[in-house]
């Protein structure tokens, strides 16, 4: 198999999306801290998700104050 993208999403329940590039797993996004998006469904799964990886790449948003003094 390729590669596999888990997402986050605001609109819906859990669904597999199969892209040429990807085979993209959205998860519901249940709140948000500090900018970052949590779903419980999504930590739930995500054990059995890293076994199946070589590499687990994490995206985590930089505040614009962080950008602006260079964190």
């Amino acid at each position: 198999m390729g590669s596999r993208v888990l997402t986050l999403s605001d609109d819906g329940g859990e669904r597999t999306l199969a892209r040429e590039e990807a085979e993209v797993i959205r998860y519901p996004q249940g709140l948000e801290l500090a900018s970052c998006g949590v779903s419980l469904s999504a930590l739930r799964h995500f054990p059995q998700h890293a076994r199946q990886a070589d590499i687990v790449h994490y995206h985590f948003p930089i505040r614009d104050d962080a950008k602006l003094s260079g964190l």
